[in-house]
């Protein structure tokens, strides 16, 4: 059995954004946590994304999170203030959220899909998260933002990484390199970092992030000495991860995800149960 709450607030000011979807279970105690940050080009997207995988981790002895964050317009850019948000979420979830709830702050998985993923890296990068973040899963995600920059450029009519920058590469070139994973990586790394293992998920026909982006990135992260699991799915896109109500699919009886979802499942059973029957 689980329990639902819906819009509860994890912010600090007045931002409307800052709420989140929480699943758990109805009984026990010692839960690890599993963060959910949705994709959508930084532009829309929200944590009703994820209401097949919320309950679906609860039923199985997590305490789920999916967050909602400011999002982007052409004329009001959200970098790097989305980063605040995905910060001041795990920041309730580790100084407060234990005070409602019990569940273990030093056991906890990040899973971004798309431009989530982007912040799902970022977030694992935070010194004040140092060795509480014991995997990132990673769907479809965006690693190299300027690299998605150029991709847009050719193959879309909008603008989401510029609008979610506020200009170019070649205007804010600081701003993409900060808020890119891939450039971050190249940098001087927390060795907590290195320790974080990541799961990185895909499917082989991706056109609105290319595959490469994630097969380069579990390259750039293995060279690092992280530990990577990939998992490619055939004859998959995007968008087929959560729900969006504007597309069929992204239910967990759908394709891919009667697959990825007990793939996924398997995995944190191993990385945050396994890890809680240590340490307890």
């Amino acid at each position: 059995m689980y329990a639902i709450e819906k819009d509860v607030f994890y912010g600090h000011d007045s931002n409307e954004k800052q709420v989140a979807d929480i699943y758990h279970p109805k009984s026990g105690k010692n839960f690890p946590v599993v963060l959910f940050i949705h994709g959508g080009g930084w532009k829309v997207g929200s944590k009703e994304m994820f209401q097949e995988y919320g309950p679906y981790f609860a039923k199985n002895g997590f305490f789920a999170v999916s967050i909602d964050y400011r999002l982007s317009t052409p004329e009001n850019p959200t970098w790097p203030k989305v980063k605040d948000d995905v910060n001041q979420a795990l920041t309730w979830i580790v100084e407060d959220a234990p005070l409602k709830w019990n569940i273990d702050v030093d056991n906890i998985c990040v899973i971004g899909e798309s431009c989530g993923a982007q912040l799902a890296v970022l977030l694992s990068l935070e010194h004040r998260f140092k060795d509480r973040i014991k995997a990132i899963i990673g769907v479809y995600g965006v690693y190299n933002v300027e690299g998605w920059w150029h991709h847009t450029h050719r193959t879309r009519e909008d603008d989401p990484v510029g609008d979610f920058i506020g200009g170019s590469p070649e205007e804010l070139p600081n701003e993409y390199d900060n808020s890119s994973p891939s450039d971050r990586l190249k940098k001087v790394l927390p060795e907590s970092f290195k320790k974080i293992p990541f799961f990185l998920l895909w499917g082989d026909e991706d056109d609105v992030v290319p595959p490469i982006q994630s097969y380069k990135f579990a390259q750039q992260l293995l060279t690092l000495g992280n530990e990577v699991e990939t998992f490619v799915l055939p004859e998959s896109g995007h968008y087929w991860f959560s729900v969006l109500p504007w597309l069929d699919g992204g239910r967990l009886t759908d394709y891919p995800n009667d697959i990825a979802a007990p793939k996924l499942l398997s995995y944190l059973e191993e990385k945050l149960l396994k890890q809680n029957i240590v340490d307890s």
